[in-house]
């Protein structure tokens, strides 16, 4: 876990300039994916970002949108993601993706559903009335 939280601090520090920011941790026994989980809620908020963990139903579908970035952590079943209208990537549990700031992206839960964790700045989430 401790591989992950440290590879985690340098993957946020992702410019504009890296648009299509995704990171591969497949392999996270539940035990660990809890881990993950309280320990980035904790870091996202002493940063003071936003965050709640959220559940899409399966297949459900996230029209291209963009808003003032933020960071997906899966922590269960899966969902393919696009961003800037590149190539789709699956997220799987323990992968996080990076989402800069009116970068466009679009979601699309697999055939079990996703639950993963979101965060955001406190205006953002303010302004989507979350």
């Amino acid at each position: 876990l401790q591989n992950v939280l440290n590879t985690f601090k340098i993957f946020t520090m992702a410019t504009p300039e890296k648009p299509s920011s995704s990171l591969k941790r497949e392999g996270l026994n539940p035990a660990e994916l809890k881990a993950l989980q309280e320990k980035l809620t904790t870091e996202f908020t002493e940063r003071g970002l936003f965050t709640n963990v959220y559940s899409d139903e399966p297949n459900d579908v996230s029209e291209p949108h963009a808003h003032a970035g933020a960071t997906l952590v899966t922590l269960e079943g899966s969902a393919s993601i696009r961003l800037d209208e590149g190539e789709w990537h699956t997220a799987v549990p323990g992968d996080i993706t990076v989402i800069h700031e009116d970068q466009l992206h679009e979601v699309r839960a697999g055939e079990t559903g996703w639950r993963y964790l979101f965060a955001c700045s406190q205006e953002e989430a303010q302004r989507q009335g979350l």
